[in-house]
């Protein structure tokens, strides 16, 4: 009587645990991310200066290969020194040849004469020494 107890108990206890326990949090689908990545680069095109700057900077964490052009283009025909920046450390982030490019000369034409052009080139520079252990000259 005691082992039919003690087994009932035991199953109970499991059981109990079991309908208690928490499912893992599922990832993102791939449906959520795109739509997710396609509200950001509508943000990018926004009139509130704000919201771009949020948007570059989660599409940046997002490494959203889509973002690329948009942001180049943020980077180019941005008078906000901080958009710019924000646009910046998005393109490296990404990862993209382009986009790296085009960080690389804003750097090499810049003299370092203001806070952000010094910031751009410590971005750049970090970027490099993550990338490929050493800082490309060339």
């Amino acid at each position: 009587m005691k082992k039919v107890f003690l087994s009932l108990l035991v199953s109970f206890v499991i059981s109990a645990s079991i309908s208690y326990a928490q499912a893992p949090p599922k990832p993102v689908e791939a449906y959520a991310y795109q739509k997710i990545e396609r509200n950001y680069l509508k943000g990018l095109k926004s009139d509130n200066p704000d919201l771009r700057k949020s948007c570059a900077y989660f599409l940046g964490a997002m490494k959203s290969p889509k973002a690329l052009i948009p942001l180049m283009a943020l980077f180019h025909d941005s008078k906000d020194e901080g958009a710019k920046l924000i646009a910046a450390w998005s393109l490296l982030k990404i990862g993209d040849a382009r986009g790296v490019n085009l960080v690389k000369r804003a750097v090499e034409l810049n003299e370092c004469s203001s806070g952000a052009g010094c910031m751009l080139r410590y971005l750049y520079m970090d970027y490099c020494l993550q990338s490929n252990g050493r800082i490309d000259k060339s």
